[in-house]
């Protein structure tokens, strides 16, 4: 509805009960007392580890990337993607990469947001991928990656991630009646994804769509129980 509320955001995790949340979009409020990040504020509501990544700044705005945790954050890398078209201001992209400390070990979390042009957003994962990509993982640590991707299960960024990990949807017959989360109101694009590598085991997907989910943002969360 356009309306920005951070109580209500709070409010979609909560009944969630989720004990990781990959965030984009997320802006920083400014006041004359200082600046907080939206993901700081609504982590603090939630008693959640919030780790931001800002991307751009225009004015007083800032736009970035954010990760939301019940576990400790250990690690935190950051990296800037390629803007191909900065001609015509496009959206600066960038992947936050955060190790947790788990009750299972270790685990690897990369929250992602890529461009909505196709060429500069395969530039945009090729980059992703020489930097972090699965096959360099250590081979006991597992990993999650996800985000807006812009991009459908037919295109190109889809398929070689799915070359390399698991698309938590493809193992839940309940999620593939309902895959879109964009828009939230009519949501008929899959372009939000959650992958993980083969240590994880997927029990539940759902898209959680209710009066409550379409007014918060414009796009559904998508969420996934994992086994170890």
């Amino acid at each position: 509805d356009r309306v920005v509320n951070l109580r209500r955001i709070a409010d979609v995790i909560s009944e969630i009960n989720a004990d990781l949340i990959a965030l984009q979009e997320v802006d920083v409020e400014k006041s004359a007392g200082g600046s907080r990040t939206q993901a700081e504020t609504i982590g603090e509501i939630l008693d959640l580890r919030s780790i931001y990544f800002p991307l751009e700044q225009k004015g007083r705005h800032f736009y970035g990337l954010a990760v939301l945790s019940r576990f400790p954050i250990t690690d935190v890398h950051f990296l800037r993607l390629p803007n191909l078209f900065q001609m015509i201001g496009t959206r600066k992209r960038g992947a936050l990469y955060v190790t947790l400390h788990t009750p299972v070990g270790p685990m690897h979390l990369i929250n992602t947001h890529l461009s909505v042009f196709k060429v500069e957003r395969r530039r945009q994962l090729n980059s992703l991928l020489s930097e972090w990509y699965p096959e360099k993982e250590p081979i006991d640590v597992p990993l999650i990656f996800c985000g807006d991707l812009n991009a459908g299960p037919s295109s190109h960024t889809y398929q070689t991630l799915a070359e390399r990990l698991v698309d938590v949807q493809l193992v839940s017959k309940e999620a593939a009646l309902q895959q879109g989360t964009f828009h939230a109101r009519s949501p008929v694009f899959r372009i939000d994804h959650i992958f993980v590598s083969h240590h994880l085991t997927p029990l539940r997907v759902e898209i959680k769509r209710t009066s409550l989910t379409t007014a918060a943002s414009d796009h559904l969360p998508l969420i996934a129980e994992l086994a170890s």
